[in-house]
């Protein structure tokens, strides 16, 4: 844990300040918790939101619903962004995974099959 996607848009406006316009992301992550919402926690001490679990797998009771709209909301306002589920999930994955795929191939180009991890002849 923590793992997921997540993918900003900025604008550059004509005075030179960055502006997001949009930003997404899907994550599993451990968060902290929200006064008066402990009954979404594992347990006593624990971290880790119940909502997670129905991310991957749809909620049945009305407990499990709200389980997992508690977790969104959550994690919307940690990293103020809007959070996808199902398809808009794997549509970011897809996106953000091709991206790096290139970046990593450009960036490790000269690297050689007998080189160390991490180091680089360049």
């Amino acid at each position: 844990m923590p793992f997921g996607f997540r993918k900003q848009i900025y604008v550059h406006e004509e005075n030179g300040k960055l502006l997001l316009k949009e930003n997404k992301i899907y994550i599993e992550d451990y968060i902290d918790k929200t006064p008066g919402r402990e009954k979404f926690y594992e347990d006593h001490n624990s971290t880790r939101h119940i909502g997670i679990k129905y991310l991957k797998e749809n909620p049945i009771t009305k407990y499990q619903s709200i389980a997992r709209s508690d977790y969104i909301n959550n994690i919307e306002k940690m990293y103020n962004a809007k959070f996808v589920i199902e398809n808009d999930k794997k549509l970011l994955e897809t996106e953000v995974r091709n991206i790096l795929k290139v970046e990593i191939a450009l960036n490790t180009d000269g690297w050689s099959n007998k080189e160390i991890w991490g180091e680089s002849k360049r």
